[in-house]
């Protein structure tokens, strides 16, 4: 009888360590996975100010003409040298 509860708290003890192991071995190669297939992306946040600010850079230096296009009413395009003068 003690033997027999002995063999069945040690079979029990064996399979919580395979679990666990288990468990740490797939959580290890998720997290491998994941190295491998980091994303080269860069995310970065911008104001409508930030984007004025470095369009009048570039505006100064390269010549740009900006139109603004779409479903409008009226048949003609506007066109603009510098984006911040633009308004819908």
């Amino acid at each position: 009888m003690q033997q027999t509860l002995f063999i069945i708290i040690l079979a029990v003890a064996i399979a919580f360590v395979l679990a666990y192991r288990w468990k740490k071995k797939a959580e290890n190669k998720m997290d491998n996975m994941s190295l491998n297939y980091k994303s080269k992306q860069q995310i970065f946040f911008l104001t409508k100010a930030d984007i004025v600010k470095m369009k009048t850079v570039v505006e100064r230096t390269i010549p740009i003409k900006y139109a603004l296009i779409g479903a409008f009413k009226q048949e003609t395009i506007r066109i603009k040298n510098t984006i911040s003068n633009f308004s819908i």
